[in-house]
């Protein structure tokens, strides 16, 4: 199994988890796994984007961070973006 392999489902979970409690309605999110790289998409529901987003960003920025803290302990490269 790749590095990449192995992160998917905690990188998943982590995300699943943060945005049952900011949003009414979770997000879909899509993983794009390469052997030691990840490209995330998230696609909110219909009108909750500014609750993935947040003031100026600042969820985004926050679960960005957490993600990339989380990647670098699989030694996993991250992109994560948020569809809207």
């Amino acid at each position: 199994m790749t590095n990449a392999e192995i992160a998917e489902p905690v990188l998943r979970e982590l995300l699943e988890t943060i945005y049952r409690c900011i949003s009414d309605q979770p997000p879909s999110i899509e993983m794009v796994l390469g052997t030691a790289f990840i490209d995330i998409n998230v696609i909110p529901a219909e009108g909750t984007v500014g609750q993935l987003l947040g003031k100026k960003g600042a969820h985004a920025a926050a679960v960005r961070t957490l993600l990339h803290a989380t990647a670098g302990k699989y030694h996993v490269r991250l992109e994560f973006s948020i569809q809207g």
